[in-house]
C-alpha cells in the first residue's frame, strides 16, 4: 500500500452551504484517476472539506432580523452582503480577550485535520485547498502550531 495524500478544503467568506466543496472533490478525483494508472483515486487520495460557517451563520442570521426589525431600509442587498461577508472576517479576528470565534473555528479545522490523519495515515502529505478568508484561518492555525 502507497502513501496516501490527504487534502483539506478550506471556504472563504460568506454563506456557505455544507456541500461546497462536492464540485472540487468530484473534479479533483477526475483528475487525478486520469493521470493514476491504477488503483482508483479512492485508495491514493482522502479529501475532507472544512466546514467553519456554522460557527457564524446563526450569530449572522439573528443580526440579520435584529437589523430588519422595526425599520424600512434601503440598500438591504448592501447590507445583507455586509452581514454575510464582512461579519465573517471582523468576528474571526483574535482580540486578547475575545478569541471565542477563532478558537471554535480552529477547532473544526482540527478535526477535520484529525479525520485526514485517521483515513491517509499519519505520514500522509497534506495539501490544503483554501480561498479568501479560508486562506487565512489555514495560515493562522498553522502558525499558531
Amino acid at each position: 500500500m502507497s502513501t496516501k495524500i490527504a487534502v483539506a478544503i478550506n471556504h472563504g467568506v460568506g454563506k456557505q452551504d455544507k456541500h461546497f466543496a462536492d464540485g472540487m472533490i468530484a473534479d479533483l478525483m477526475k483528475r487525478f484517476a486520469e493521470h493514476l494508472p491504477a488503483p482508483s483515486p479512492k485508495e491514493e487520495i482522502v479529501i475532507e472539506p472544512v466546514y467553519w460557517a456554522p460557527v457564524l451563520q446563526s450569530q449572522e442570521d439573528f443580526l440579520w432580523k435584529k437589523v430588519q426589525q422595526h425599520v424600512d431600509l434601503d440598500f438591504l442587498a448592501m447590507r445583507q452582503l455586509m452581514i454575510d461577508f464582512a461579519a465573517d472576517a471582523i468576528a474571526y479576528q483574535p482580540a486578547p480577550k475575545e478569541r471565542d470565534v477563532y478558537d471554535n473555528i480552529h477547532e473544526v479545522v482540527a478535526k477535520v485535520l484529525h479525520g485526514l490523519v485517521e483515513k491517509a495515515g499519519p505520514d500522509a502529505p497534506l495539501a490544503v485547498i483554501a480561498h479568501s478568508l479560508g486562506t487565512i484561518i489555514a495560515s493562522n492555525y498553522f502558525y499558531d502550531l
